[in-house]
């Protein structure tokens, strides 16, 4: 079912492509695996929430030194948490606060072409999210720079629409059908003037933490 509910995103996307000027598709969850991966003629990203398996790591990472640092990791914690200890002590050395990524590794294939494997943290602070990239590898780094903006709402760290996409994507029919109702009833009224509202006077950042 999780398979079916995969390919259907990006089958929607591809027709949409078609539509409409778009220069980079973000999905939720891996590019390997899925259907129509393959038919896409702009950048493709994928943010896989959960990981369950050490797939960067196993990417084979060439640098010797970082190799053994995570092996040596892995073996008390998840790889997650590897790449965050990471990027904290990157961010503590450089007094960064701009999006970080790993250095990507090919990690696969889809039809004739590479799938690459990162971590990708959108703020300071946040798990950072394994990704994987279909595209022109020089690109990467301006992809999640135009992805980044997104990640401060609703949730702090995890793209909008992902978000929106993985919460729907959890509720049954009946009750999707209101949320999308009640969405359509209020965004013009007073709910959403509230939200502003609130954003305005918190500050976004502020407001997310706070949910």
């Amino acid at each position: 079912m999780e398979r079916m509910a995969l390919d259907m995103e990006a089958q929607y996307a591809l027709e949409y492509l078609r539509l409409f000027p778009v220069d980079v598709v973000l999905l939720d969850g891996a590019l390997m695996g899925r259907n129509y991966v393959s038919k896409f003629s702009v950048p493709l990203i994928g943010h896989v929430k959960d990981v369950r398996s050490n797939r960067y790591s196993q990417g084979g990472i060439v640098d010797g030194g970082f190799r053994d640092y995570v092996n040596k990791a892995l073996q008390v914690m998840e790889e997650p948490l590897v790449m965050h200890m990471v990027m904290e002590t990157y961010r503590a050395r450089n007094k960064s606060t701009n999006a970080l990524i790993t250095r990507p590794y090919v990690v696969g294939r889809v039809g004739d072409r590479e799938v690459y494997g990162f971590y990708v943290q959108y703020l300071p602070a946040t798990l950072p999210i394994y990704t994987e990239y279909v595209g022109e590898p020089g690109m990467i780094q301006h992809v999640v720079s135009r992805i980044a903006p997104l990640s401060t709402m609703p949730r702090l760290g995890y793209p909008a629409p992902l978000y929106i996409v993985d919460r729907v994507a959890k509720v049954n029919a009946d009750f999707r059908g209101g949320m999308v109702r009640l969405i359509m009833e209020k965004l013009g009224g007073e709910v959403l003037s509230e939200l502003r509202g609130m954003y305005l006077r918190m500050g976004l950042n502020e407001y997310v933490k706070s949910n």
